[in-house]
């Protein structure tokens, strides 16, 4: 009986307007990426509260009402992908997160070569708003690089495992949100994993533990 008590509480579904706004977002998800409908998966349904109306999501230079916005924050999976949609009344807006317009490599390393895909910066982006229950706004990007990993561990490897001793061509993305430090390492292709290496406050590697 405990079991499913305990399974019911956890299948409690989500409230009338949480629900509406859960369908609009898949519906702008449908509509943009010509998703089957039926494949979008809500994850995550939050009330916001947005300082006017472009709902946390402003492009470019444009104006907008100067009035507090209520809504909802809707994290939902397509496939691998994660999408992060604001919604209000009858506006949805997919809001990426701001990234910097260029992070350039750090001249000191000699492992940067270049900079990442935008593609790959959201896909890490997603999985961090995913796996740590935290909003896409409070996410910053401290480092975007281009890497030359010394081998198929991608400069963070996993005590016990081999690797390929051949130099793998990635990326490394470093996140930070509130007072945490993310390092993300990925190869060539996107696949990534998160780096558990230390950071001190200024974002310069430790040795790792």
């Amino acid at each position: 009986m405990l079991a499913v008590l305990i399974a019911m509480l956890l299948a409690v579904p989500l409230e009338t307007d949480e629900r509406a706004a859960a369908e609009r977002a898949s519906r702008l998800l449908a509509d943009t990426f010509s998703y089957d409908i039926g494949s979008i998966e809500p994850v995550r349904v939050e009330a916001a509260r947005w300082d006017d109306a472009s709902l946390g999501c402003p492009e470019g230079d444009r104006e907008y009402d100067q009035k507090p916005t209520e809504g909802y924050r809707v994290l939902l999976r397509a496939g691998r992908r994660i999408h992060v949609v604001h919604v209000a009344g009858e506006r949805a807006l997919e809001c990426r997160p701001r990234l910097p317009e260029r992070v350039p490599p750090r001249p000191a390393d000699p492992g940067a070569t270049g900079e990442v895909p935008e593609r790959f910066v959201q896909t890490v982006v997603a999985d961090l708003i995913e796996h740590q229950g935290i909003s896409g706004d409070d996410v910053e990007v401290v480092v975007s690089e281009a890497r030359l990993w010394p081998d198929g561990g991608l400069g963070c490897p996993e005590p016990g495992r081999l690797y390929m001793q051949v130099q793998v061509r990635g990326y490394r993305v470093l996140l930070r949100a509130g007072d945490e430090t993310f390092d993300y390492r990925l190869d060539g292709r996107g696949n990534f994993k998160l780096c558990d290496t230390g950071l001190n406050d200024t974002g310069d590697l430790l040795p790792a533990r």
